[in-house]
This record gives C-alpha cells, structure tokens and sequence, in this order.
C-alpha cells in the first residue's frame, strides 16, 4: 500500500493488520479521526499493557471506547502503537487531502 493508492502518509504493521481479512468472522475494531487510524486485534493481544501504561489519555480500559485517538496527537499515538510487543496494535497515518 503507498501514498498513491491509498492515501496512507505513514503506516505501521499493515502486515498484520487485516481488516475483514483472516482474523475470523468480525473486522478489527478501529479508532479513528481525520489524522490516525489505530486498530486492534484482540486474537493476538498478549495484555502486556504497554499501550496503557505509556498513554493512558489514549488507551484505557475503563473507559468505552477503550482506544480515544482524541487523546494525544497522531504522532504520539503512532510511537506508542509501535511499542506493543504483540502487533495486536496498528495504525495509519492520514494524509490530508489536497
């Protein structure tokens, strides 16, 4: 996937990242504004909770939805996702349309 066909200015994981693709019966759920795109793929989380330690204003499980991409910038989010050591986590980068 590149910039030209999908739109994607940054990506991390796409790889594992299949939505409506092998991961059974239901898409991953993902979180999304006009800049991230973070999904999560509950079937390999390990629950080491790297995600919710290191960004707590994004991830949280308390809350419904557990993932706010409202709560740090799309950079931010981004080396946080990075940081799981499963890939249960990934997001895309929006390029901002022209």
């Amino acid at each position: 996937m590149s910039v030209q066909d999908g739109g994607i200015e940054g990506a991390y994981n796409l790889a594992a990242a299949k939505p409506g693709g092998d991961n059974g019966d239901a898409p991953m759920p993902e979180y999304r504004n006009d800049k991230v795109v973070v999904r999560y793929d509950p079937k390999i989380c390990i629950h080491a909770g790297e995600c919710v330690r290191g960004l707590p204003s994004v991830f949280n499980v308390s809350k419904k939805p557990w993932i706010d991409v409202s709560g740090a910038s799309a950079d931010v989010i981004a080396e946080q996702v990075k940081r799981c050591p499963s890939g249960a986590l990934t997001y895309e980068l929006l390029k901002k349309a022209e």
